[in-house]
């Protein structure tokens, strides 16, 4: 859709002086409308080649005689709308008697200057929504109003100016009636590269109610009225690490070290851990297990899930040797990743994994934008918790070395 039609239309106020307002000297003034000298004679309409009446439909006058500039602007108020959008306003002196003060002339926005300035003309031309205009309403159409300041003169018993008062109101209006036929070349380009940007993520840790190790106790999922949540020594709890409300199947949630402790905070101690950069600790008799998740776990982006399982235990009073029945907390700290050239955003679990190859994993690791998250309480049954002190009574236990001693 493009618009091909378009007209001007303008409203000319112009006082002159009493000594000129005689018939003779407005007869005078049609006469010498294209009377223009020819350093003063400005091209109309673009090109040497335009005829007559193309010419004066501008409302411009033609020289036959004149092989570069045939058709010239008049000593007259021309105001032209074109195609590109622009407004041509070209002002002779001779418009109003006396002639008019070119300097004093401006648009509604005084900082626009005229692009060409001679001695009996200035010619303003500007874009249809620059220099204050304004858009009317029906059609698309754009209008200003350009005027002359007077000197005024003011003495102790009135003011006086011997200026002619000029005011122009003028408006382009363009019609969106007309349809043009527009040809078009379409070029097929590779799709563009994906562009990441960092953003929230929502992260969420929760236990699995199943009491089946494997994908077939991920069926459901304790909520927030189930907590505290009540489990027996050596009870498998199933913990599942997720991302929240994404469908970009590029993202790939990894794990970084998940622990225990007796405290609803992270650095409660004593702690125990279940992770070690998303791989099980080897400090446990018990290894927690990790669970894989694909594309026969029944979930939509498997990429977006971690699971992992490890067996129920209480933490031991160091001093006593006996269980504590307290609650514990489960804390992970997890990551959504995007794969790039330096972070594959893979995660191995080698038997035997080099010093430097373990640094390596942890630097990259600790690159990402870790989130910290915890679960609810969990409780161990009471029962359990007397029996395992009547054993320690009478038994003597080595603990493994870790961050803190647990009892099973």
């Amino acid at each position: 859709m493009a618009c091909l039609d378009c007209w001007c239309l303008f409203w000319l106020v112009v006082c002159v002086s009493e000594s000129f307002t005689d018939w003779r000297a407005v007869k005078v003034i049609v006469n010498e409308r294209c009377t223009v000298t020819d350093s003063e004679k400005l091209p109309c309409g673009g090109s040497s080649s335009i005829n007559p009446a193309d010419c004066e439909a501008n409302n411009c006058c033609y020289d036959s005689s004149s092989s570069t500039s045939p058709c010239y602007y008049a000593n007259d108020v021309t105001v032209q709308c074109t195609l590109d959008g622009q407004f041509v306003v070209v002002v002779s002196e001779n418009v109003t008697l006396p002639p008019l003060d070119l300097g004093s002339i401006q648009l509604v926005d005084s900082s626009c200057s005229p692009v060409t300035s001679l001695s009996s003309f200035v010619v303003y031309q500007f874009p249809v929504s620059a220099c204050g205009s304004t858009l009317a309403g029906g059609n698309v159409t754009y209008q200003n109003t350009m005027s002359a300041a007077i000197t005024v003169s003011s003495g102790p018993e009135g003011s006086i100016t011997r200026d002619s008062v000029y005011k122009l109101f003028f408006q382009c209006t363009y019609s969106g009636s007309q349809d043009v036929q527009v040809e078009a070349e379409v070029y097929t380009v590779a799709p563009p590269l994906p562009v990441v940007e960092q953003g929230p993520f929502d992260l969420e840790l929760v236990i699995a109610t199943g009491t089946v190790g494997g994908d077939s106790s991920y069926g459901s999922y304790y909520v927030d009225a189930d907590y505290p949540v009540t489990k027996t020594l050596r009870d498998p709890v199933a913990v599942e690490v997720h991302i929240v409300n994404r469908t970009d199947p590029n993202l790939v949630l990894t794990l970084g070290d998940c622990w225990v402790t007796p405290g609803p905070s992270a650095s409660s101690q004593p702690q125990w851990s279940l992770l070690v950069n998303g791989c099980p600790y080897t400090g446990d008799n018990y290894l927690t297990s990790l669970v894989t998740v694909d594309s026969t776990s029944g979930v939509a982006y498997p990429s977006h899930y971690k699971r992992f399982v490890f067996e129920m235990f209480a933490f031991v009073d160091p001093v006593a040797q006996q269980a504590l029945a307290e609650k514990i907390f489960i804390y992970c700290v997890a990551a959504a990743c995007y794969p790039s050239a330096t972070d594959s955003c893979t995660q191995s679990c080698p038997a035997r994994r080099s010093g430097r190859a373990a640094d390596k994993l942890a630097r990259i690791a600790s690159s990402r934008k870790n989130v910290l998250l915890h679960s609810g309480p969990v409780v161990i049954e009471a029962d359990q918790v007397l029996t395992s002190r009547l054993q320690q009574q009478g038994n003597h236990l080595d603990f493994p070395t870790g961050v803190g001693q647990i009892s099973v």
